[in-house]
């Protein structure tokens, strides 16, 4: 079994780069070895178990507690797990601007890498509290989230700027059709670029140039979840930030985010988190402004 207990977008800015980190908290007790890619970077830490990493040039990377794990864009993998055993790992795909990248973070985006290091306390003990907030998600643990990762990507930079990688691994990128590794590489940037509009399954699959069962099939593939739910999973991280830091009115958020009827991004709002967007506005500003850490906006 492949369980995703919970995931959660953050938002930073590194150097005016807006990170949003989508964030993955599995505990596996069956792998099912599917080699697959991403075309962005994703960030993997093991909090318990062991498993192996297998690249498509024939890299085998053990991963133990405490091992964490950059895979750089399109770079084709799969994970495996022993019989018999559990493992619990953070994952997290790394969404930024490119371009502005500084050069204090330009291993993030190493095309066909992998790179991996050993994490000691007290960084370890930070993976772990970014997952129990992710699985708990109690009062305030956006902050907590993003303070945490503020962190584990300073010391990570420090780490590859000090040259004391454990080892970066170049893999062969695999041979695939232009269609397909197009529609790989825009996914993502389209999801993240549109979502305040009234987009459908059918808007992105013509954007990728395939069909709409192909399309569902790829964000399936790549988010575990349908078009639809992951639409309204960005959506909605993003109304939280705007209720949080912003007095916009219930009927602008709702537009902001995609919803042309503020009864609508109510109605789904309160599915989702359990409580109205008036609400959600009045528990999250409890704490006094002094005390509120500084987030960014999440506008990708």
């Amino acid at each position: 079994m492949y369980d995703t207990i919970d995931r959660t977008l953050t938002t930073m800015d590194f150097f005016n780069t807006h990170m949003s980190l989508s964030s993955k908290n599995h505990l596996v007790q069956q792998s099912f070895p599917v080699d697959h890619r991403h075309p962005v970077p994703e960030l993997h830490i093991c909090l318990s178990g062991t498993c192996s990493l297998h690249t498509i040039s024939g890299e085998v990377i053990i991963l133990r507690t405490g091992t964490c794990v950059l895979i750089g864009p399109s770079t084709m993998h799969h994970f495996e797990l022993a019989p018999n055993t559990t493992i619990s790992r953070l994952e997290t795909l790394i969404h930024f601007n490119v371009h502005g990248l500084p050069d204090s973070y330009s291993w993030l985006w190493q095309k066909n890498t992998v790179t991996t290091w050993e994490l000691d306390e007290p960084f370890l003990s930070i993976a772990r509290l970014i997952s129990n907030e992710i699985y708990h998600k109690e009062f305030d643990y956006e902050n907590v989230i993003n303070n945490g990762y503020s962190l584990l990507f300073t010391h990570l930079a420090r780490i590859s700027r000090s040259g004391s990688y454990a080892l970066v691994k170049q893999t062969v990128p695999e041979s695939k059709s232009a269609a397909n590794r197009y529609a790989r590489e825009k996914m993502d940037n389209y999801l993240l670029l549109n979502y305040s509009k009234p987009i459908t399954i059918d808007d992105l699959a013509e954007h990728l140039n395939i069909s709409p069962r192909q399309t569902q099939r790829l964000v399936k593939h790549y988010t575990g979840q349908s078009f639809k739910q992951y639409l309204i999973y960005i959506r909605m991280a993003n109304a939280k930030h705007l209720l949080k830091s912003t007095d916009l009115h219930i009927g602008q958020i709702a537009e902001m985010v995609g919803y042309g009827y503020s009864s609508n991004f109510c109605k789904v709002f309160l599915q989702v988190h359990l409580m109205t967007p008036e609400a959600y506005r009045k528990w999250i500003r409890q704490i006094p402004d002094d005390e509120v850490p500084v987030t960014t906006s999440t506008t990708p």
